[in-house]
């Protein structure tokens, strides 16, 4: 099994190439630094002056998972070099703004992981040759697994989750996961369900860690930025009209319904859109002028606060690493990912604000999570996206009670962080 899926690797590099080009036209950081995903590093940027501590987060919510961790590492382990990797360059500018001060100050070093190619990956440990590995939730890939543990190097399995989806795809392969799973030192997972998951597959080493995004402070919330665009005379006639709702994270297809389904319901609110893949902006652009809906860009915004005839109903985010800003200015959080089989998006960041959230029926890769939330009132799950909009002035009512559940929520799941650095210890 292992020899097909390493003959297979080396077969699809040509396409992955293809692949590269073609999301290059939606974001051109998948072109480049392209030496380092075939496991090719330039020496200048990349020092071998203290070896590394290792921590792989695949895009940007992993990436926003690990900013209190690799905080700590940076505090507990000065004789290290810490170098993140990602997949996605969304996770790779998330990583560059918020921690600009430890890559100006060469801490930590950022590259795309390589390819799951076994000569690929050879690359990657014969240059860096990282003590210990960090993998975040569930990058499971077998040649670079394989590889780390024939180069000595620790690995863990943090904030590690699974799919329903997923435990049954792996089930058909479970003494080929089994040996996969036998190359981490340790697998902490975040709930019990990941854990039970991850036992049944015949992983050893396993613990309860928790989730590191209960322990994560809204990145990208500037008081000054958001007192003076809500001091706006346009943006306050905006929010004093009517309540804000943030359609956060939106799948493809879901901005259709949400907004079909607000419509629906004699639009109870006004909207912010922040859809989780901006390079959709233009079929959703499309959407909204069919409809007849007034609609300005986040971008844009100055142009619309300048011009008083111009009334709007919909802010459409067009920015990235700004979502704390968005929940911010919002009453109440939508939550895409869940109003179609997509299994949801984190529900933390609003929780963390103070924001009641509501999601649809589809919430499996968040389950526990999400359950715990509507149990302790923080969160209000909805089969018919109309039915949440129509239900929308009730649940604002006791807004301040939600909001104060939704802080409590998060306060019950935090100290992550402090378990995943005391397992740290145990092999650094």
């Amino acid at each position: 099994m292992i020899l097909l899926y390493r003959i297979i690797s080396y077969f699809l590099l040509p396409f992955i190439l293809l692949r590269l080009w073609y999301k290059s036209k939606q974001h051109k950081g998948y072109i480049q630094n392209i030496g380092e995903r075939f496991g090719i590093y330039d020496k200048s940027t990349f020092p071998n002056n203290k070896p590394y501590i290792w921590v792989h987060a695949v895009s940007v919510g992993e990436t926003k998972a690990c900013l209190n961790l690799i905080q700590e590492l940076v505090a507990q382990y000065p004789s290290y070099n810490i170098l993140l990797t990602n997949t996605t360059p969304t996770g790779r500018d998330i990583a560059k703004q918020i921690l600009s001060q430890f890559i100006n100050d060469r801490i930590l070093y950022q590259a795309y992981i390589p390819y799951d190619a076994p000569l690929l990956v050879k690359r990657f440990f014969k240059y860096f040759n990282p003590k210990i590995g960090i993998i975040l939730e569930s990058e499971i890939w077998p040649n670079l697994l394989l590889c780390a543990r024939n180069n000595n190097v620790k690995l863990i399995l943090a904030n590690a989750r699974m799919s329903p989806k997923s435990y049954k795809r792996m089930l058909y392969v479970k003494p080929y996961i089994t040996k996969i799973l036998s190359c981490f030192n340790t697998i902490a997972a975040q709930t019990q369900i990941d854990f039970d998951y991850y036992k049944s597959l015949g992983a050893e080493n396993i613990v309860l860690m928790g989730n590191l995004k209960f322990d994560c402070l809204p990145v990208g919330v500037s008081e000054e930025k958001t007192k003076c665009f809500t001091a706006h005379p346009e943006y306050k006639l905006f929010t004093t009209q009517k309540s804000v709702a943030l359609l956060a994270s939106t799948r493809e297809g879901e901005e259709e319904i949400l907004i079909q389904a607000w419509l629906d319901a004699d639009k109870p609110c006004n909207l912010i859109i922040l859809p989780r893949h901006l390079h959709r902006l233009h079929n959703i652009k499309q959407y909204l002028q069919s409809k007849e809906i007034a609609y300005t860009l986040r971008t844009d915004l100055e142009k619309v606060f300048s011009n008083e005839n111009i009334k709007y109903e919909v802010i459409l985010g067009d920015t990235m690493g700004e979502m704390p800003f968005y929940i911010e200015l919002s009453d109440i959080v939508i939550m895409g990912g869940s109003w179609l089989p997509f299994g949801g998006q984190n529900i933390l960041e609003p929780a963390i604000q103070g924001r009641v959230v509501l999601v649809g029926e589809h919430t499996y890769n968040f389950l526990e999570a999400t359950n715990r939330a509507i149990e302790m009132h923080a969160c209000f799950r909805f089969t018919h996206p109309v039915d949440a909009f129509h239900n929308l002035d009730e649940i604002l009512h006791n807004k301040a009670q939600l909001g104060i559940n939704a802080k409590k929520f998060v306060e019950a799941y935090q100290g992550a962080t402090k378990k995943l650095m005391d397992i740290i210890k145990q092999h650094a």
